[in-house]
C-alpha cells in the first residue's frame, strides 16, 4: 500500500537480516517494528484511502482488495500466529506474561459477572 514491491529477492534480503539462529528478543523486534510500520502508514489514511483497492501478487498468487480488507486479513493473521505461540508456551508449561487475555486484562474496563 506505501508502494514497496515484496519480491522474491527482497523477502530473501529480509530473511537474512535475522541471525541464522535468531533469538525471540530478535524475531519480536522485527514484529514490533512492522507493526510501527503499518501503523504509521495507516495513520493518516482518509476514508478513502481505506476503500481504494490494490492489487497485490506473492508466491503466484494474486490478490485484490481494499486497504481495509486486506489489513483486516493482516490483524487476523498475526492474531493467529499468536494462537500458535500461546498454544506452544502452555504445551511447555511456560507462564505467558502479562495480561494476555482480553477478558481478564483492564483494557476496556472492567470484567463483570452475575455469579
Amino acid at each position: 500500500m506505501q508502494g514497496d514491491i515484496l519480491t522474491p529477492e527482497r523477502i530473501k534480503a529480509i530473511s537474512e537480516s535475522l541471525s541464522e539462529d535468531p533469538h525471540a528478543d530478535q524475531i519480536f523486534g522485527f514484529g514490533h517494528s512492522e507493526r510501527k510500520r503499518l501503523q504509521d502508514a495507516t495513520g493518516s489514511f482518509t476514508a478513502d484511502d481505506w476503500e481504494k483497492p490494490h492489487d497485490l501478487e506473492m508466491l503466484g498468487f494474486r490478490f485484490e482488495g481494499s486497504a481495509s480488507k486486506l489489513i483486516t486479513h493482516i490483524l487476523v493473521h498475526e492474531i493467529r500466529h499468536w494462537a500458535q505461540v500461546a498454544v506452544i508456551v502452555r504445551q511447555h508449561n511456560l507462564a505467558p506474561p502479562g495480561e494476555h487475555d482480553l477478558i481478564f486484562s483492564k483494557s476496556f474496563g472492567p470484567l463483570k459477572s452475575n455469579l
